[in-house]
């Protein structure tokens, strides 16, 4: 009856407000800040706690795709960035950041998703053996640098 279909419609208010205030909750003291290309086109999306950025930031190609995201605490790079190719959406290099400088694993890859080169990093330079691979996969070079610089012992294969 009429009286049946009023508590349908306030049962579904009261859920739709719940839901509503349980979202705003969860993103307390959280919030995206979003710039634009002169066109429209969202060129970033900072996420920002307490006034500074804090998690995820997403860039964006001037047609709107996606062209790296970065982890951040506190302002600094804490955490993983990914460079992508914004025609195929493939990851073409990622790197591991430590208190605002480059600390740990790097790979970059071919447009199409390919590994290309790895590496580690040690307080923002290389400081490990870089092995370089060619399409398909298969070992290219290696070479050993040392606090940024290339070392003796370049070894290529065919």
């Amino acid at each position: 009856t009429n009286s049946e279909s009023d508590m349908k419609k306030k049962s579904v208010i009261v859920s739709l407000v719940f839901t509503t205030l349980w979202i705003s909750c969860s993103h307390k003291n959280k919030e995206f800040v979003t710039e634009y290309y002169p066109d429209g086109t969202l060129k970033s999306e900072i996420q920002v706690k307490n006034g500074i950025r804090n998690g995820i930031t997403k860039n964006y190609d001037e047609r709107g795709r996606l062209a790296s995201t970065a982890e951040l605490v506190d302002d600094k790079y804490e955490g993983w960035m990914f460079n992508y190719n914004p025609k195929n959406n493939m990851v073409t290099a990622r790197a591991l950041y430590k208190n605002d400088q480059q600390n740990g694993p790097a790979t970059l890859y071919y447009s199409d998703g390919q590994l290309y080169r790895e590496m580690t990093y040690v307080n923002g330079r290389v400081d490990s053996i870089v092995k370089t691979y060619w399409p398909g996969g298969k070992l290219q070079a290696e070479v050993f640098f040392n606090k940024g610089e290339p070392a003796v012992g370049l070894k290529e294969y065919i």
